[in-house]
């Protein structure tokens, strides 16, 4: 109880007006959630996330990580207009959990490619996607991961995005070319554990005849879906994978997605 109290002290002492780390104008500051509250929500309404790992003892918080001192009210409103239209966009295509309509689990219908005998990998070919809105969204969830002064965000390094450009393309709702931070998706065809990751920065070794590439990616997990942002200067990734790149098919106005089976775990909340 005492530490209630004692964290309900130190936010009432948080400035209410500054500088908007969107807008660079001063202004009311607005609570900014890193990742949509609607993506991060508890199976159980009311229950608790369980935040650990990152060298600290387990916590329960009662919501998703969120910023107080990131936004104002004015940058507020435009990062909640492109997290409604990408949220629209990814339930409409069956992408997230909240947009199966109960199931638990994707139809073979949904696949382009059913997984061959013994394989846990399918692919999914999305009609009338649109990448723009996808593209905008995923990145602002990288802009916000990577300008928050949070505790809980300090261990991700910004290694080589430009925040201001990207700042710039979200209050112009500007989603850039797709080879600017080409972004894939994998998703998981079953229902799982509900669940509100931090995004992470990892590397990968990508297999090609003449040998191996290895790349940095950020990789972001919401409701089933695995989100990987690549660096800003990868032309021979383009050159390759263009298809697999949200926007990459823009002529044809479709997306590939990897699938990933697996078998169906309890859900619960968990938050690392």
């Amino acid at each position: 109880m005492a530490s209630e109290n004692r964290k309900k002290k130190k936010a009432n002492t948080l400035p209410k007006t500054g500088v908007c780390a969107l807008l660079g104008v001063e202004g009311t500051y607005a609570k900014s959630h890193l990742i949509p509250l609607s993506l991060t929500s508890p199976s159980i309404k009311g229950e608790r996330f369980i935040e650990s790992g990152r060298g600290s003892r387990p916590i329960r918080r009662f919501t998703s990580w969120y910023d107080q001192q990131l936004v104002s009210r004015d940058g507020e409103k435009i990062l909640s207009e492109i997290d409604t239209a990408g949220i629209e966009e990814l339930r409409r295509h069956k992408l997230i959990w909240s947009g199966w309509e109960g199931r638990e689990k994707l139809k073979l219908t949904d696949y382009a490619v059913p997984p061959e005998q013994g394989s846990s990998m399918g692919v999914r070919l999305l009609d009338g996607v649109n990448s723009e809105k996808l593209r905008l969204f995923f990145l602002s969830i990288l802009w916000r991961s990577l300008k928050t002064t949070i505790k809980e965000f300090s261990y991700l390094p910004n290694n080589g995005v430009d925040l201001e450009r990207i700042g710039r393309m979200i209050v112009e709702k500007n989603s850039g070319h797709f080879g600017y931070h080409p972004i894939v998706l994998d998703q998981m065809s079953t229902l799982g554990f509900c669940h509100n990751y931090t995004p992470t920065l990892q590397k990968m070794d990508l297999e090609f005849e003449e040998g191996t590439r290895s790349v940095e990616f950020y990789r972001l997990y919401m409701q089933g879906l695995v989100v990987h942002i690549y660096p800003e200067s990868c032309p021979d990734l383009l050159e390759r994978m263009a298809a697999l790149f949200i926007g990459g098919m823009k002529s044809c106005g479709f997306l590939l997605v990897n699938l990933n089976l697996r078998s169906s775990s309890k859900r619960q909340s968990m938050k690392f």
